[in-house]
Parts: structure tokens; C-alpha cells; sequence
């Protein structure tokens, strides 16, 4: 990215957007190695934009999100089956992780529901567009606070 030519009155060479998690400010039990590692991801967004912005014009932002509407907390959890057992018997526990992790509940506060890839992507794009944001991570959670425990 380094070597790209520069464009743009401010002479910029590209952007890079990390992936955090609301896990990086809030986590919960039982999550200790998720929410180190994206407090990991969290925490290189500022010097790696002043080390990345100063020698190469290049950018770094972060987007931590909440729970996402995806095939992972949409799809149940398959409950594991006792050797010899039916496939076709097998139960499954209620809804995905977004279900299992009471995403009904006053967790969400506005809007009450998931996020949405698209809202996902709108985000991605302003941070692309706008050369003011550098350095820094931005929560798109719909102002959700993970409770210590699910």
C-alpha cells in the first residue's frame, strides 16, 4: 500500500479498516481470550495511524460492532449427539447465538434489533470517503452494553 501513488490533495495512499469488537469494552465471562484479542485489535489503531500516516499517507480506522444479524447468531446450535444416536433424532437448542445470548432483551437500546451487514458496509464506506477519520475505532452497537454474563 506504501508504494501506491499518492492521490488526493493530501497526498493519501490508502486506508486500512481493523475489526474490533464491542467485546474489546465490555467482556463478558468466559470470553477472556476473545475480548483480549480485540482489545488487541482496538489498541493499534492510534499509534499505527500515526506510524502508518506519517511515513506512507496512509489511514487506520477501526469498527467495533455489536451483535450482527449473521449465519452464526441466526442459525441454532446443533446440540451434540450421543454416539450411536440418529442423525434425523438429533435435537437443537433455540435459535443462534443472537437468540442465545437474549438479543430481546434491554441490552439494545435503539434501534431493538441487530445490526445489519448493509449498516456494516455504509460504515466502511463514509470511513473510506472521509480523510478527516484516522486513529481511531468507532462502536456501531446500537448502544449495547453486554451484560458480565449471558
Amino acid at each position: 500500500m506504501a508504494l501506491n501513488k499518492p492521490w488526493g490533495p493530501d497526498g493519501e495512499r490508502g486506508i486500512v479498516v481493523v475489526v474490533s469488537s464491542v467485546a474489546a469494552y465490555e467482556g463478558q465471562v468466559g470470553q477472556l481470550a476473545y475480548s483480549a484479542s480485540k482489545g488487541a485489535v482496538r489498541s493499534i489503531v492510534l499509534p499505527l495511524a500515526r506510524e502508518l500516516g506519517q511515513k506512507a499517507g496512509i489511514r487506520v480506522m477501526g469498527i467495533a460492532p455489536g451483535v450482527f444479524q449473521t449465519g452464526m447468531t441466526m442459525q441454532p446450535k446443533k446440540k451434540p449427539q450421543p454416539e450411536g444416536a440418529k442423525k434425523e433424532g438429533a435435537e437443537k437448542s433455540k435459535g443462534g447465538t443472537g437468540a442465545r445470548a437474549g438479543m430481546n432483551t434491554e441490552m439494545i437500546q435503539y434501534p431493538m434489533r441487530m445490526g445489519q451487514g448493509h449498516e456494516f458496509a455504509r460504515l466502511v464506506q463514509e470511513i473510506v470517503e472521509n480523510p478527516m477519520l484516522n486513529g481511531f475505532v468507532i462502536r456501531l452497537d446500537g448502544a449495547v452494553r453486554m451484560p458480565s454474563r449471558l
